[in-house]
């Protein structure tokens, strides 16, 4: 996707204006920086 820690944020977003499934790929370096989305996305319900 470009910028580190960018398709896990963007994959919530689109899970949020989507009824389909949503694949994200992130490898070890951006998983560093989204890992505080993984509390948002296990709040939001969309697990």
């Amino acid at each position: 996707m470009g910028a580190l820690g960018y398709s896990v944020p963007a994959a919530l977003g689109a899970s949020h204006a989507s009824s389909g499934p949503i694949i994200s790929f992130t490898g070890d370096g951006s998983f560093g920086f989204v890992m505080g989305d993984m509390e948002t996305i296990k709040r939001s319900g969309k697990t």
